[in-house]
């Protein structure tokens, strides 16, 4: 994992695209993002609030790591707790346009990027997740401790969705963060896929 924070601010000024209606929770705004939302396994309890990972709290007090780490981007860290009720284990699948919303105005809500299905054993002890996630929103700050944030639902942006298209079923590596964290920034902030940005994208498909 890169040992860096990137800052949520906005991206160079290209190829402008013509101006969108207000998207919600995306860019500036401030109102609850909009589109479908993800149910959760019969048998799987989760939190209504998902804290800011931080090494020292996303683990049991008996152990010294978190249990999986997943996701892609260093902007918006979530610690998940999940707790498998049943007595065979649950199988999660986070879809790609996900988001997680923050409590606080203050802090960026987080977009996954890319689709991540995991196991978790039954039991009574809750299961520690790590996600990585990308800004949505210019100007706010990253995730901490301190900050908590809430499911929210697969996003319904199209702009967001055509760039998840190109994204899907590639690998990405923890040097192409920064570069997708820009690609976000122009979908949210309306700015069309520059032809340095389309040859990168492309190149993807040799991965």
């Amino acid at each position: 994992m890169l040992a860096v924070l990137l800052l949520c601010a906005g991206s160079p000024q290209l190829a402008v695209a013509a101006p969108m209606d207000p998207r919600p929770g995306i860019g500036r705004s401030t109102a609850e993002p909009t589109g479908t939302a993800l149910e959760l396994p019969v048998g799987l309890m989760s939190p209504e609030r998902f804290a800011g990972y931080s090494e020292d709290h996303c683990r049991r007090d008996d152990d010294s790591r978190t249990d999986l780490e997943i996701g892609h981007g260093l902007n918006v860290q979530v610690c998940l707790s999940l707790i498998n009720t049943t007595a065979q284990p649950i199988t999660l699948s986070l879809p790609a346009g996900l988001i997680f919303v923050s409590w606080d105005d203050e802090t960026q809500n987080g977009l996954l990027i890319t689709t991540e299905t995991f196991e978790i054993p039954p039991g009574d002890e809750p299961f520690f997740v790590r996600l990585g996630l990308h800004c949505l929103n210019i100007g706010r700050s990253p995730s901490g401790l301190g900050d908590d944030f809430r499911l929210g639902p697969v996003t319904d942006d199209p702009l967001l969705h055509r760039l998840l298209e190109r994204l899907d079923g590639h690998q990405l590596t923890d040097e192409d963060v920064m570069y997708v964290q820009n690609l976000v920034w122009n979908a949210t902030d309306d700015i069309s896929l520059t032809p340095p940005d389309r040859a990168w994208l492309a190149a993807l498909a040799d991965r």
